[in-house]
């Protein structure tokens, strides 16, 4: 007889009456350190590169061939590619070397079967929406994390072309304010979805390609050179992100047990509305923090290090494209570190005070 994981941590929960806290505790941590391999990790790393340089002479093949400036060659090898590929991964799941030279023949077949739909269509319209149902189907029958992961990224860049074919660029708003609520659902109910056994499997893949999506698209709001969305209202996307930002932060405090109507709260929200007001032209450094305070609070050490390097570069890139003076820019920088100075002074007054408070009321 045969034991889900589930089912062991059930009765050793029932048999020492301990908390079903505990339960959730060891799926985090067997969720946290799964390790799909006990090679080293730099063997690994040169059999998954191997297996990527391997679909090199495939593209050069296909190019020689003239698959890729035929329509139906193209949109026939993409097809076939892809559907192979799915199956090979189906009946084939523990050599390393075949699963990656398998996921970039895959994306091989993408980019193939896109091509032939670009030059079938004349157009990035209905290539881009058949990129983005191509991603969805992939990401539930294809049970490869790496491809999910990237699914949702090809997936958030099917829809920028989109809006961009339809000339929607006013409604990247949209798309950044869906990314940013996902973001915020999937790391804030982290606990719930691991122990959903439909959804663990989704977590990882999921949840950093949100994030990293949503990081992505922020990017167009620093990029004057591209005129369309140069265009973009970004003061509404700013307005969206200020929201989530400010929701996150209530349900974290109220996950803490720190009332929202407490000293501690009232700061936190002064000071994230100030910084929003701050940098409401560019809502990449909102969207950022977002993603920073996300990545605090799930103890996330790589998704902390990807919110600190986009949020750097979203912020010299906000000083660099300021319209003034370098001496107005100098100043309007001198003025902001005094004003985090004072907040540090007004926080670390106001915990010195609650520490104190703690003191007495365990004297007592």
């Amino acid at each position: 007889m045969t034991y889900t994981i589930n089912e062991v941590i059930d009765q050793l929960v029932v048999s020492n009456n301990k908390s079903s806290d505990i339960k959730e505790k060891i799926l985090l941590l067997i969720n946290t350190n799964d390790s799909s391999s006990s090679n080293l990790w730099y063997i690994n790393m040169l059999i998954v590169i191997s297996g990527w340089l391997a679909v090199i002479p495939f593209f050069i093949f296909f190019h020689i061939a003239g698959f890729l400036n035929n329509a139906q060659m193209s949109l026939f090898t993409g097809f076939i590619l892809i559907c192979l590929t799915v199956i090979i991964h189906y009946f084939n799941k523990k050599i390393l070397f075949v699963n990656h030279l398998n996921l970039a023949l895959n994306y091989t077949g993408q980019i193939v079967l896109f091509n032939g739909i670009a030059l079938y269509t004349n157009g990035l319209k209905i290539p881009s929406i058949c990129l983005l149902l191509i991603q969805i189907v992939l990401s539930i029958i294809y049970n490869e994390k790496i491809l999910r992961f990237i699914c949702v990224i090809i997936a958030t860049i099917s829809m920028i072309l989109i809006l961009y074919s339809f000339k929607l660029f006013q409604d990247i708003h949209i798309i950044i304010f869906l990314l940013s609520l996902t973001v915020t659902l999937i790391w804030t109910f982290e606990k719930k979805i691991l122990l959903n056994k439909y959804l663990v499997d989704l977590y990882k893949p999921f949840s950093y390609g949100f994030a990293i999506s949503l990081l992505l698209v922020l990017i167009f709001s620093v990029l004057p050179e591209i005129d369309e969305f140069s265009r973009v209202k970004w003061l509404y996307s700013s307005f969206l992100l200020s929201i989530i930002l400010i929701l996150l932060e209530a349900h974290l405090l109220n996950n803490n047990k720190i009332k929202l109507s407490s000293m501690l709260s009232l700061l936190t929200f002064f000071s994230s509305l100030i910084i929003c007001a701050l940098f409401y032209k560019s809502p990449g450094i909102i969207g950022a923090f977002i993603i920073l305070l996300i990545s605090f609070n799930a103890l996330d050490r790589l998704l902390t290090g990807i919110s600190i390097l986009f949020l750097t570069a979203f912020f010299i890139i906000f000083y660099y494209n300021l319209e003034i003076s370098l001496l107005s820019k100098s100043i309007s920088l001198m003025c902001s570190g005094l004003f985090l100075l004072f907040i540090r002074f007004i926080w670390l007054k106001y915990f010195y005070i609650l520490k104190e408070e703690k003191i007495i009321c365990v004297q007592k």
